[in-house]
């Protein structure tokens, strides 16, 4: 996902060109690198597992993208 990110994928979405993005994707690359997973007993938030609700997964018509509960993360002028 970021080499994804970083080669520019799905920018032409976007409606504007983010100017720092390199640098936090190569931050977020090294977060993620050194990251050591600690297992716990029962998550509060529930099973990652198991796939989200199905009207969760509704797909933005223009962006393709799921919408979520809040709505289309692109289409939102906030």
């Amino acid at each position: 996902m970021i080499d994804m990110a970083s080669g520019r994928h799905g920018w032409d979405r976007l409606r504007y060109d983010p100017p720092y993005v390199a640098g936090s994707l190569g931050t977020y690359r090294a977060m993620l690198t050194g990251f050591t997973p600690v297992p716990v007993e029962r998550p509060s938030w529930g099973d990652w597992r198991k796939a989200p609700p199905p009207d969760l997964l509704t797909l933005c018509p223009r962006h393709l993208i799921c919408q979520g509960e809040f709505g289309c993360r692109l289409c939102d002028d906030a």
